[in-house]
């Protein structure tokens, strides 16, 4: 099986652990009509994954809520 994962996916997924970066970055490079359906001080990381455990090693999810 081909590896996904590059170094660079753990470092974007450490650093949008931290809400405040997160929501820059989701403020930032969302569109507009997107944006404005969300409430940002809500926003936070889910511990839900739907990687399948044999898969973890060769990629990754980010999932939040707001």
């Amino acid at each position: 099986m081909n590896i996904i994962r590059t170094p660079h996916d753990e470092f974007v997924k450490e650093i949008m652990e931290h809400p405040k970066v997160a929501k820059d970055f989701f403020e930032n490079h969302l569109p507009n009509e997107i944006k404005d359906k969300f409430i940002f001080d809500t926003l936070r990381p889910e511990k839900t994954s739907f990687i399948d455990p044999g898969l973890k090693k060769h990629d990754s999810d980010l999932i939040f809520s707001v």
